[in-house]
């Protein structure tokens, strides 16, 4: 047997959309909150994408700074000069005897010279030797001018002048020096 097919009243219009209307604006609140909530996140999404977009920038910024220093770092290491240059030997030697030449150009009698050291400090290797001799002031003077226009490739650290007397209106001084000179390290 097929039970009876019942009747069913269609719902008045009014209440239908009033339903509807009801129903619309549940989901509309409900969904307002949640859009509203992914909106705001969204926001900061993109404010912290943002700052880190500028901080990627700034620091591209600064490498390509740092690359530039760099680069005239190296010029300006390329352009220092050693006086003593490792790739023609033992660099010892050759400073005694540029000190010994630079004396006995200027006539300063040598008594004592003490065998250079060596000390390194980055990519730079200074040699310092200390020297002691007998000189009238105007040899040292002219000895301090020739190696103040080799200066830095020889710098004077150290001088100590002493009196020891008069010599035909020469005033004759028994000196002390330390000198330093650059070289590099790099063969």
């Amino acid at each position: 047997m097929i039970p009876e097919r019942q009747h069913i009243k269609p719902m008045n219009p009014f209440t239908a959309w009033g339903l509807l209307g009801l129903v619309l604006f549940v989901i509309w609140l409900g969904g307002y909150q949640t859009v509203v909530q992914y909106a705001s996140q969204q926001k900061d999404y993109l404010s912290q994408a943002q700052i880190l977009v500028q901080k990627q920038q700034s620091l591209i910024a600064r490498a390509s700074l740092i690359e530039e220093v760099l680069a005239q770092a190296k010029l300006e290491k390329q352009k220092i000069q050693s006086l003593i240059d490792l790739k023609k030997g033992n660099p010892i030697p050759v400073f005694q005897s540029l000190i010994r030449k630079l004396a006995k150009d200027n006539g300063i009698q040598l008594t004592k010279i003490q065998i250079p050291k060596i000390s390194k400090e980055s990519h730079l290797q200074m040699l310092s030797i200390k020297v002691e001799g007998i000189a009238s002031i105007e040899n040292v003077r002219d000895f301090l001018k020739k190696t103040a226009l080799l200066n830095p490739l020889i710098r004077i650290d150290s001088l100590d002048l002493i009196s020891s007397g008069r010599d035909t209106n020469n005033t004759r001084l028994i000196i002390s020096l330390e000198a330093s000179a650059l070289t590099d390290h790099q063969r």
